[in-house]
């Protein structure tokens, strides 16, 4: 049932996320020359590594997140069933652990684009923790 709950939403995603595409390579380039100068085997090679990113990336993602919602949900879930007072602190830890989360994502997205500008200090920082 996990599995198939997955593979629908895998390919419902690829449909929604796959046909605009090619719109947009043949959209965004109203000359023909573009079209002309490009070779054919270029244009296929860049569409095809593209849409294996968005199935490889978005199924492995769509796969761990439902089976740690799948998860988090039974582990819950059982103790509330035979004592709905645990519920309270359940919900606490979750809502907890949501804002944690998001302050750490905003975090390392700050982070990140400092490291990409190359600046020294952060460079030393990361030569540091890989050693």
């Amino acid at each position: 049932m996990h599995s198939l709950w997955i593979l629908f939403w895998v390919l419902r995603s690829g449909m929604l996320l796959l046909p605009p595409l090619p719109n947009s390579l043949f959209n965004n380039h109203p000359s023909s020359s573009w079209l002309d100068e490009t070779p054919a085997s270029r244009i296929i090679t860049r569409c095809t590594q593209d849409i294996a990113s968005i199935d490889g990336w978005l199924s492995v993602m769509l796969s761990s997140v439902v089976s740690l919602s799948i998860s988090m949900i039974v582990k819950l879930g059982g103790p509330v069933f035979f004592s709905p007072i645990f519920l309270i602190p359940g919900v606490f830890i979750a809502v907890l652990g949501m804002y944690l989360g998001n302050i750490y994502l905003k975090a390392q997205m700050s982070v990140k684009r400092e490291m990409r500008y190359g600046y020294p200090c952060f460079n030393i920082y990361l030569v540091l923790l890989r050693c």
